[in-house]
C-alpha cells in the first residue's frame, strides 16, 4: 500500500504536561493519505490537520473543519511489527460538532500508550453502514521526527525528543510493545544517542500519590 504525504494548513499546538508544567509549541499537519480496503464512498469531509497531546497518556489528534455527510469517525491503533490491531472505536459526529469546534477545527482524539509511539493511527469516515474509500495515517513517532527533520527552533526540537525519550523509556519497561530500535534511536547528530536516565517523581493529588517519571538526557 503506498503513502502519500500531504500538507495542508500547518496551525496545530502540540501540548505536554509534565507533572505540573503545561508546555506548548506550534507544530505540523501533514498526515497519510490511503487506500482504506475495498471501500469507496467518499463522504467530502475537510482534513484540517494533527497535533500531539500527552496528558497520563498519549493522544494523536486529527482536526476537520468540516464532516461532509458523515455520521461517524472509526479509527484503528496498528501495530507496525505485525499489521495487527491493537485497538480500535468510533466517534459520533453529532457529539464532536456539538462539543465545539476548536481553532484547529473539530477534534478527532486516539488515545495511546507512551510505549505505542510508533504505532499507526488509521481514521476514516463511515455513514449509514459505509466507510470512506480513502483513510488518514499517522504516527506519534512520525509527527515528532517530521518536526525534528523541519524548520522549526531548538526547543520544539528538543521537546520533539524528550517525547521520543519519553516513548522509548516506556517501551524497555513494557518489552511487548517495542517494534524496532529504540524510539528515540539516532535522535542527535552523526547518529549519536546520549544515555538517559529515567527518574521516578512522586506526585501528590488529594490523598491519592502518583509516581511520575522525569528523563534526563
Amino acid at each position: 500500500m503506498k503513502t502519500m504525504k500531504f500538507f495542508k494548513k500547518p496551525a496545530l499546538l502540540l501540548s505536554i504536561v509534565v507533572i505540573a508544567a503545561l508546555l506548548a509549541v506550534a507544530a505540523i499537519a501533514g498526515v497519510g493519505y490511503v487506500a482504506n480496503g475495498e471501500n469507496s464512498a467518499d463522504f467530502g469531509e475537510q482534513y484540517a490537520g494533527v497535533s500531539v497531546t500527552t496528558q497520563g497518556n498519549v493522544n494523536l489528534r486529527f482536526y476537520f473543519d468540516d464532516f461532509g455527510s458523515a455520521d461517524t469517525v472509526k479509527y484503528q491503533v496498528i501495530n507496525p511489527k505485525n499489521s495487527e490491531v491493537a485497538s480500535e472505536g468510533q466517534f459520533d459526529v453529532a457529539t464532536i460538532v456539538d462539543e465545539g469546534k476548536k481553532a484547529n477545527g473539530y477534534p478527532v482524539t486516539v488515545p495511546l500508550y507512551p510505549s505505542q509511539m510508533d504505532y499507526t493511527v488509521k481514521v476514516w469516515m463511515s455513514g449509514e453502514g459505509v466507510d470512506a474509500a480513502m483513510a488518514y495515517e499517522y504516527s506519534v513517532e512520525e509527527y515528532a521526527r517530521d518536526i525534528l527533520a523541519g524548520n522549526y527552533t531548538a526547543t520544539q526540537k528538543d521537546q520533539m525528543r524528550a517525547l521520543l525519550n519519553w516513548g522509548a523509556s516506556a517501551q524497555s519497561r513494557f518489552p511487548e510493545y517495542s517494534t524496532k530500535d529504540a524510539l528515540n534511536a539516532n535522535l542527535y547528530l552523526r547518529g549519536t544517542n546520549p544515555t538517559y536516565n529515567v527518574n521516578t517523581i512522586p506526585y501528590t493529588k488529594g490523598e491519592v500519590t502518583y509516581n511520575g517519571n522525569a528523563v534526563d538526557r
